[in-house]
Protein backbone atom coordinates (compact mmCIF):
# COMPACT_ATOMS: atom_id res chain seq x y z
CA UNK A 1 0.00 0.00 0.00
CA UNK A 2 1.71 3.68 -1.08
CA UNK A 3 1.26 6.23 0.90
CA UNK A 4 -1.50 8.71 0.57
CA UNK A 5 -0.58 12.04 -1.54
CA UNK A 6 -0.62 14.98 0.32
CA UNK A 7 -3.15 17.41 -1.46
CA UNK A 8 -2.77 21.33 -0.73
CA UNK A 9 -6.17 23.18 -0.89
CA UNK A 10 -6.71 26.50 -2.49
CA UNK A 11 -8.93 27.37 0.16
CA UNK A 12 -7.60 28.68 3.33
CA UNK A 13 -9.41 30.67 6.01
CA UNK A 14 -9.40 34.38 5.91
CA UNK A 15 -5.98 35.64 8.53
CA UNK A 16 -8.43 37.60 10.16
CA UNK A 17 -10.25 34.80 11.14
CA UNK A 18 -7.12 33.05 12.72
CA UNK A 19 -6.44 36.11 14.64
CA UNK A 20 -10.06 36.22 16.57
CA UNK A 21 -9.45 32.36 17.27
CA UNK A 22 -5.88 32.68 18.14
CA UNK A 23 -7.01 35.64 20.60
CA UNK A 24 -9.72 33.34 21.94
CA UNK A 25 -7.06 30.48 22.73
CA UNK A 26 -4.46 33.08 24.21
CA UNK A 27 -6.99 35.08 26.34
CA UNK A 28 -7.13 32.94 29.29
CA UNK A 29 -3.51 32.49 29.69
CA UNK A 30 -3.15 36.32 29.24
CA UNK A 31 -5.82 37.52 31.53
CA UNK A 32 -6.97 34.18 33.88
CA UNK A 33 -10.73 34.29 31.94
CA UNK A 34 -11.84 32.61 29.36
CA UNK A 35 -13.98 34.56 27.06
CA UNK A 36 -17.15 32.78 28.17
CA UNK A 37 -16.20 33.80 32.05
CA UNK A 38 -15.54 37.21 30.53
CA UNK A 39 -18.55 37.74 28.99
CA UNK A 40 -20.58 36.25 32.22
CA UNK A 41 -18.92 38.95 34.39
CA UNK A 42 -19.38 41.62 32.28
CA UNK A 43 -23.23 40.91 32.01
CA UNK A 44 -23.18 40.36 35.99
CA UNK A 45 -21.31 43.19 36.74
CA UNK A 46 -20.86 45.43 34.26
CA UNK A 47 -22.17 48.70 32.75
CA UNK A 48 -25.26 48.66 30.64
CA UNK A 49 -24.02 49.85 27.32
CA UNK A 50 -21.55 48.52 24.79
CA UNK A 51 -19.69 51.82 25.47
CA UNK A 52 -19.15 51.70 29.14
CA UNK A 53 -18.65 48.40 28.93
CA UNK A 54 -15.76 48.56 26.81
CA UNK A 55 -14.17 51.70 28.96
CA UNK A 56 -15.03 49.24 32.37
CA UNK A 57 -13.33 46.39 30.80
CA UNK A 58 -10.38 48.46 30.36
CA UNK A 59 -10.43 50.88 33.36
CA UNK A 60 -11.91 48.17 36.07
CA UNK A 61 -9.50 45.32 34.23
CA UNK A 62 -6.99 46.16 32.08
CA UNK A 63 -7.61 45.44 28.87
CA UNK A 64 -6.60 46.60 26.08
CA UNK A 65 -9.07 48.64 23.54
CA UNK A 66 -9.13 45.06 20.91
CA UNK A 67 -10.14 42.67 23.73
CA UNK A 68 -12.31 44.98 25.49
CA UNK A 69 -14.39 46.08 22.76
CA UNK A 70 -14.83 42.53 21.41
CA UNK A 71 -16.10 41.23 24.89
CA UNK A 72 -17.97 44.05 24.56
CA UNK A 73 -19.61 43.75 21.23
CA UNK A 74 -20.34 40.07 21.83
CA UNK A 75 -22.63 41.09 24.80
CA UNK A 76 -24.24 42.89 21.94
CA UNK A 77 -24.63 39.80 19.79
CA UNK A 78 -22.24 40.95 17.26
CA UNK A 79 -20.00 38.34 17.87
CA UNK A 80 -17.02 41.24 17.91
CA UNK A 81 -15.35 43.38 15.53
CA UNK A 82 -12.86 41.84 13.71
CA UNK A 83 -15.42 38.35 13.66
CA UNK A 84 -18.04 40.59 12.41
CA UNK A 85 -15.96 41.98 9.57
CA UNK A 86 -14.05 38.80 8.58
CA UNK A 87 -16.77 35.78 9.34
CA UNK A 88 -15.22 32.30 9.87
CA UNK A 89 -17.33 31.40 6.41
CA UNK A 90 -14.85 33.58 4.48
CA UNK A 91 -12.09 31.91 2.68
CA UNK A 92 -9.16 32.98 0.67
CA UNK A 93 -9.12 31.75 -3.09
CA UNK A 94 -5.97 32.00 -4.90
CA UNK A 95 -5.27 35.01 -2.89
CA UNK A 96 -9.12 36.82 -3.60
CA UNK A 97 -11.44 36.71 -0.80
CA UNK A 98 -14.48 34.89 -1.27
CA UNK A 99 -17.70 34.56 0.93
CA UNK A 100 -20.19 31.80 0.67
CA UNK A 101 -23.42 32.54 1.06
CA UNK A 102 -26.25 29.61 3.40
CA UNK A 103 -26.63 28.14 -0.19
CA UNK A 104 -23.40 27.55 -0.79
CA UNK A 105 -22.80 29.74 -3.62
CA UNK A 106 -19.45 31.77 -3.77
CA UNK A 107 -19.21 35.45 -4.61
CA UNK A 108 -15.94 37.62 -4.62
CA UNK A 109 -14.87 40.07 -2.76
Amino acid sequence: MSPAKETHSPYTVHPGVAIVQKWIEELPGKTGRSLEEWIALTKKSGPATEKERREWLKKEHKLGSNSAAWIAERLEGKGGGLARRLPENRLRVGGSAVLRSARGAASAV
